[in-house]
């Protein structure tokens, strides 16, 4: 049975996020509640979540802040706030679940931001902007930004031993075109990070120069006719080209001459023309489109 979480509406959402502005962390955090009389589910669709969940979820996070240096008096650090992102996220994910459909509403975040975890959004982001508090804007509110990061990274990227950091995370998610297919991100992420990790360079420095080119790639193809495979080969052949060395010696990542390996290797991936690129991304299109004049 799907589950469907309580929606605060954007008249509500506003009027509520104007009344807990001038309050301290500490009154936000006995205002908190699992309920509230102007937000209700979907009519249709699934069954409300159980208010014992909701508790859970803010029980759940407001441990993980307080382990992250919360004590309702201060502001988080610029090292607490993401260190905070990093550490919820999962329990984000796992708590609200994943039905896209009901939690793409902005409502359902204004909900579990203002209603339920008013204290530490305001905590993770003092200036308590709407964008932050209210629903509506997917990638700014402060809770639903960590969950469709999660639902279109997964997890283990987000919080592993090699978790993303925050200015790698907003170079790949919020480009449309990367993002409308979550299977070519997680792998593009995985092997931007890799080729980072073997030359040995700063990684986050190393994604910001390989994202647009991938970007521009992308438009020649289709990801979801293509298997793991193919997407994993049609990234490292675009990531590894002539134009992106020469990218990342520009911006002083890449310092050393190449060596014969990856000359052979820019020898058989770099499209030195129009027409190469060409024949290049007729190898990843399905055979009807590809026969095609």
């Amino acid at each position: 049975m799907t589950v469907l979480w309580p929606r605060l509406n954007s008249v509500h959402s506003h009027q509520l996020a104007t009344e807990l502005a001038a309050l301290t962390l500490e009154e936000l955090r006995d205002r908190s509640a699992v309920e509230h009389p102007d937000a209700a589910p979907n009519e249709t669709g699934g069954s409300k979540v159980d208010t014992g969940k909701i508790q859970r979820l803010r029980d759940e996070a407001l441990q993980i802040a307080r382990e992250c240096g919360l004590d309702h008096t201060v502001p988080a650090s610029r090292r607490e706030g993401p260190a905070f992102d990093r550490a919820v996220t999962r329990t984000l994910y796992e708590t609200v679940g994943d039905n896209a459909n009901d939690l793409w509403s902005g409502d359902v975040w204004s909900f579990i931001t203002l209603v339920v975890l008013p204290d530490l959004a305001a905590w993770r982001f003092p200036n308590r902007t709407a964008e932050r508090m209210v629903g509506g804007v997917m990638l700014r509110n402060t809770f639903s930004r960590l969950w469709w990061r999660a639902h279109i990274l997964g997890c283990d990227l987000l919080d592993g031993d090699r978790h993303l950091v925050e200015d790698e995370i907003v170079t790949i998610t919020e480009r449309t075109s990367m993002m409308r297919h979550p299977r070519f991100l997680r792998r593009y992420a995985r092997i931007a990070g890799k080729i980072a990790l073997d030359s040995d360079h700063p990684r986050t420095e190393v994604m910001r120069v390989l994202a647009p080119v991938a970007r521009r790639r992308l438009a020649f193809i289709n990801p979801a006719v293509l298997s793991d495979d193919e997407i994993d080969e049609f990234i490292e052949r675009s990531l590894w080209s002539v134009d992106i060395k020469k990218a990342l010696e520009d911006r002083g990542v890449i310092s050393v001459e190449p060596s014969e390996a990856d000359d052979a290797l820019d020898t058989a991936t770099a499209p030195d023309s129009t027409d190469q690129l060409d024949e290049e991304v007729r190898t990843y299109l399905p055979v009807s489109e590809a026969t095609k004049d």
